[in-house]
C-alpha cells in the first residue's frame, strides 16, 4: 500500500498543472475571441458614419433649407407690402377721382340750372 500511496502522491502535481495549463488555454481562447470582437466593433465604428457626423450632415441640410425658406419668406413680405402700398395708393387714387367728379357733376348741374332755357 505504501507504494500505492507514493505513486498517487507523484502523479497528483502532474495533473494539478494540466489542470492549470486547460485554465489558461480557456483564458487565453476567451481573450482571443473578446479581442476580435472589439477589432470587428472598432472596424464596424471606422466605417459606419457616426451619428454626430450624420446629425451635422442634417444640420447642414436644415440650414440650407430653412435659409432658402426665409429668403422665400423675405420675397412674399416684400410682395405683400408692394401690394398693400398699391392698394392703398389705389384707394387714395379712387377718392381723388370720387371728389373730382362730385366736383366736375356740381359744376354741370350749376351750368345746367344758370343758362336758361332754349327755344327751338
Amino acid at each position: 500500500m505504501a507504494r500505492h500511496r507514493t505513486k498517487r502522491l507523484a502523479q497528483a502535481p502532474y495533473r494539478i498543472r494540466v489542470q492549470e495549463g486547460r485554465m489558461n488555454n480557456w483564458w487565453r481562447a476567451g481573450l482571443a475571441v473578446l479581442a476580435l470582437l472589439l477589432a470587428a466593433s472598432a472596424w464596424a465604428l471606422v466605417r459606419t458614419p457616426s451619428a454626430s457626423a450624420i446629425q451635422q450632415a442634417e444640420l447642414v441640410r436644415l440650414q440650407a433649407a430653412n435659409k432658402a425658406l426665409q429668403e422665400q419668406l423675405e420675397r412674399v413680405r416684400l410682395d405683400a407690402e408692394h401690394q398693400a402700398a398699391t392698394n392703398a395708393e389705389l384707394v387714395r387714387q379712387i377718392a381723388e377721382l370720387n371728389e373730382r367728379l362730385g366736383r366736375v357733376q356740381a359744376d354741370a348741374s350749376f351750368t345746367r340750372s344758370s343758362k336758361p332755357p332754349t327755344r327751338q
